[in-house]
């Protein structure tokens, strides 16, 4: 229900957008309706892909700085979960840019946590591990919850997925303390993500 009713929203505001003429904005409502899909796991990477990919040229054309980061950020997360590590390193350096012309800090701490992955699933985990330490201090001292739990659980993925063998022990542990902590903030949806990690799933 909680997709569903979030996909009507931001489908109204795509409607919206367009009959006024605003096309950074459907170009954002769109992206968030893929990034939903993504997060409700029911649909073929491709097809996503195809959909952000045309969100992106939308926010380009309009100059949307903001929306084109976001959809970015998205278009990252789909080619990791497709496993297109180098092209979503790429992806998530093109937000992170975007974020910083137009000083976006949220945008281009999300590019940032996608970045560590992908260096750390490039074999560059001491990197990776070091980078999200930097954000989960960053967002702690900004007292960004949200984003402070995606660098931490970040960090635990990459620990559990690719770390020595005493960190993968440690994060077995500190992933079942994350998900209580998540669910007790209200993320569900990442103490779902904390749970899937605890049991081999990317």
């Amino acid at each position: 229900m909680r997709y569903a009713d979030a996909g009507k929203a931001y489908a109204e505001a795509d409607h919206i957008s367009g009959e006024v003429g605003e096309a950074g904005n459907q170009a954002f409502s769109r992206a968030c309706l893929v990034n939903l899909d993504l997060e409700e796991g029911k649909l073929p990477v491709t097809g996503l892909l195809d959909r952000i990919e045309d969100a992106i040229q939308q926010a380009g054309k309009s100059n949307d700085a903001y929306s084109q980061s976001f959809a970015r950020i998205i278009k990252a997360r789909l080619l990791l979960q497709a496993n297109k590590v180098a092209e979503a390193g790429r992806e998530a350096q093109s937000a992170v840019d975007l974020a910083q012309e137009d000083k976006q800090a949220t945008n281009k701490v999300s590019a940032q946590i996608i970045l560590a992955e992908t260096k750390a699933r490039s074999g560059e985990v001491a990197e990776a591990l070091a980078e999200l330490d930097r954000l989960k201090a960053l967002t702690d001292h900004e007292r960004n919850v949200g984003q402070n739990l995606e660098a931490q659980l970040t960090y635990l993925k990459v620990m559990k997925q690719a770390g020595q063998l005493q960190q993968r022990k440690d994060a077995a542990i500190l992933l079942s303390e994350f998900q209580k902590d998540a669910q007790e903030k209200g993320y569900k949806l990442l103490a779902a993500k904390a749970q899937s990690i605890m049991h081999g799933k990317p």
